[in-house]
């Protein structure tokens, strides 16, 4: 999993195109909890592009549940957004 760019201040990318199965994404804001949820399938797109221009600045946690060889592994990554 790569999630770029980091800082962001509109579009950040996810890309899971060495995943084995869907894709959950929840976006948590450090102070509030979750400000988004979604589940993808990799059939359809390998790159998951996350609209974050209306999420105010700050630092957020991005937790991403994913299938691979292994299992179903669960991967976490602060971000930041900035104005």
């Amino acid at each position: 999993i790569f999630i770029y760019p980091n800082p962001t201040s509109d579009i950040l990318n996810i890309d899971f195109a060495k995943t084995g199965g869907g894709l959950r994404v929840s976006v948590y804001n450090i102070q509030t909890g979750r400000v988004m949820y979604s589940k993808y399938d990799r059939y359809r797109d390998q790159l998951f592009k996350l609209n974050v221009s209306d999420y105010p600045a700050g630092s957020y946690v991005i937790e991403i549940y994913y299938m691979n060889r292994d299992g179903n592994q669960r991967s976490y990554k602060k971000i930041f957004i900035k104005q």
